[in-house]
């Protein structure tokens, strides 16, 4: 794991062995995208404090969403302006170790727009890609 993401999960007061931190990424003001596998969420992270701005999926999420997803993977900041966000995962929604209920009965590739003016925030998928039922990462290809 790297020293960012140990420092996050610290900072934040996630544990490693409750959320399963897999991935992060960084956003243009320097905030980061952390996500927790294990808890199905999508953090914002402050880079100036290390708080959680806002959380996607999991028990607490900020926003209002016509989905879910979980034990996701590979979380990417595709592009972002002041309204919207576009991200990308790896929603792997079959669970092969029955820790948690499945989301769904195969995996997929999201992208997901988040509209973050709004009040409240509301999460919508955009493109639901590549059903299969193993793990993988995701990448856009322009």
């Amino acid at each position: 794991m790297s020293f960012v993401l140990k420092r996050l999960l610290f900072c934040c007061h996630l544990t490693d062995s409750s959320s399963h931190a897999n991935s992060v990424d960084k956003f243009s003001t320097g905030d980061y995208l952390l996500s927790g596998r294990h808890v199905n969420t999508l953090y914002r992270i402050s880079r100036a404090d290390r708080s959680i701005l806002w959380r996607l999926g999991g028990s607490k999420s900020d926003f209002v969403a016509d989905f879910n997803f979980s034990m996701q993977h590979d979380a990417r900041i595709v592009s972002e302006n002041s309204t919207t966000i576009v991200l990308t995962l790896l929603d792997n929604a079959v669970n092969n170790f029955e820790e948690q209920t499945p989301t769904s009965s195969t995996s997929s590739a999201k992208m997901i727009a988040l509209y973050t003016a709004e009040e409240p925030m509301r999460a919508k998928v955009r493109h639901d890609y590549f059903l299969f039922h193993s793990r993988w990462a995701t990448l856009t290809i322009p």
